[in-house]
């Protein structure tokens, strides 16, 4: 009894080594896959100011924080609109994004993208211009030609 045991845990082992195929067929790419930590070509961001982490945005409507060691995605949130530009505030510690042609701002949680506001400002606007100050604290989206968001500190 105890050679079969032996024959069978040795055809165990050696069937675990085979080598096995895991594959796609082409016009299935990306329909059916379970995890894409994609995010897409960039299109603004900026730096953490003391953290190896970048906050960009990307042609595909996502916000997303990156490890700079290795290049991997520390979070990251799709939009259901078009993202405009991405503002990084270092205290507080906000990534803003301007989404819907300057239409909706949000604030994002650098550490773990928890969203901490919103502000609707009416409808699409012509332009969008961001404007941080200095020292990264406060910023003021001027939307269009009359709405403007100030954030900061005093901001909930």
């Amino acid at each position: 009894m105890g050679g079969w045991c032996t024959l069978l845990a040795l055809a165990l082992l050696l069937a675990s080594l085979a080598p096995s195929a895991h594959a796609l067929y082409q016009d299935l790419a990306g329909t059916f896959d379970w995890h894409l930590a994609n995010v897409g070509p960039i299109t603004c961001g900026g730096l953490h100011g003391s953290k190896p982490r970048a906050f960009v945005g990307s042609t595909q409507d996502v916000v997303a924080s990156l490890q700079l060691r290795d290049g991997s995605i520390a979070w990251r949130r799709v939009l259901p609109e078009k993202l405009d530009d991405v503002v990084v505030l270092e205290d507080p510690a906000l990534v803003l994004s301007v989404s819907g042609s300057g239409s909706r701002v949000r604030a994002w949680d650098q550490g773990d993208a928890g969203m901490r506001w919103e502000a609707f400002i009416g409808g699409p606007a012509n332009a969008v211009a961001v404007a941080s100050s200095g020292d990264a604290t406060e910023a003021k989206l001027a939307v269009g030609k009359s709405s403007s968001v100030q954030v900061g500190k005093d901001r909930p």
